[in-house]
């Protein structure tokens, strides 16, 4: 067994992570050295609990081999903390993962990208908007960065694609077990046009807490986050955390006032998390410079900026979303998000039936 062997094999281990495998290469000399030692040893030089050790002992002497077998035949490249091409945004965090487990023809260094997420119960509106802008920041050159889950990830990575970029999925699962399993053709074509990742061994099944523990990756990858739709609980808003404690900027994107999808989006922007309306702001926010003016709505920017040119069409009387949709020619995804800015502003009020009146 070689060191970084080792090191893979100490990956699969629930409980190691970077400070315990510092300990045992400063203690022992190197990391396959754990792997020989008596248990009266490693307690006695305090290097792991026992609970640890007894885990490491009690690993299947050809689980490396099988692994390694899984590794060679799906063609995965597997990075350890060590390696040269780890990515130098995973090393700054608080615990960066020991292995990386990484599947298509992308590079992990040098990223520009930018991290959409949000509600897996996502609505329509929440789905298109998220398709949008990852195809938005695809056309500046930018790498769409999420975690293959249903909803706004899916679309946000479809959007990515559809305009022929790159995109990065973070699994919350071994790259043996794809997870949601619906979501394997889309996994296909992200290998094809991007990366998939993970820091889990090849068949780690997709427990509910591998999935808070990848978010940490997606944001460190990124320079921004956007949440576009989440919950008051929603897994999106532990992303958020970590993108706020790595330094990151965070943005989020309004939804209907009244939608349980919407609450931790909202919630976001009360706390002051930069509220979006347009892809742009987030370009303008990071100082990255535009390759191409793209106008959402077939709109100019000094357009959108007018009040967004819809108070001339609500009035005290109301009117149906769908009727203001074809009078102005816009999106639903876009005249939803200016709706729920105007109401944010006070000047109109949504009624049952997606009515909009104007305020008085």
């Amino acid at each position: 067994m070689t060191d970084r062997e080792a090191l893979i094999a100490l990956n699969s281990i629930g409980g190691i992570g970077p400070v315990r495998v510092r300990k045992i290469k400063d203690c022992l000399g190197s990391y396959r050295e754990v792997f020989s030692k008596s248990l009266s040893v490693l307690e006695r030089k305090g290097i792991l609990a026992q609970t640890l050790v007894e885990k490491i002992q009690k690993l299947p002497k050809d689980w490396l081999d099988k692994e390694l077998a899984l590794v060679k035949k799906n063609k995965i490249r597997v990075i350890t903390i060590e390696d040269e091409d780890y990515p130098e945004s995973l090393k700054s965090i608080q615990s960066p993962p020991l292995v990386l487990y990484v599947l298509g023809g992308g590079s992990l260094t040098g990223i520009s990208g930018i991290a959409i997420v949000g509600s897996r119960r996502a609505s329509l509106y929440g789905r298109e908007t998220a398709e949008h802008y990852g195809w938005y920041f695809s056309n500046q050159g930018l790498t769409v960065i999420s975690g293959l889950a249903r909803g706004i990830d899916s679309a946000a990575h479809r959007g990515a694609l559809s305009a022929q970029g790159e995109t990065i999925a973070v699994l919350g699962s071994g790259l043996g077990d794809m997870y949601p399993p619906e979501n394997r053709d889309l996994a296909k074509k992200i290998q094809n046009q991007g990366l998939l990742i993970s820091e889990f061994s090849m068949m780690t099944p997709p427990l509910p807490k591998n999935f808070p523990k990848r978010n940490r990756i997606i944001s460190a990858l990124a320079k921004g986050v956007i949440v576009v739709e989440a919950a008051r609980r929603s897994g999106s808003l532990i992303t958020m955390q970590y993108a706020k404690k790595q330094g990151k900027k965070t943005f989020a994107i309004p939804g209907k006032l009244d939608s349980i999808t919407s609450q931790g989006a909202l919630r976001l922007i009360k706390e002051g998390v930069c509220m979006l309306t347009h892809p742009e702001e987030v370009l303008e926010e990071l100082n990255i410079k535009m390759l191409t003016k793209i106008s959402m709505g077939n709109e100019s920017k000094e357009q959108q900026d007018d009040e967004f040119g819809l108070m001339e069409f609500i009035d005290h009387e109301g009117i149906q979303v769908n009727a203001l949709h074809q009078r102005t020619e816009l999106s639903i995804p876009l005249l939803t998000t200016r709706l729920t800015k105007l109401e944010l502003m006070g000047k109109i009020r949504q009624l049952p039936g997606q009515i909009y009146v104007r305020r008085k």
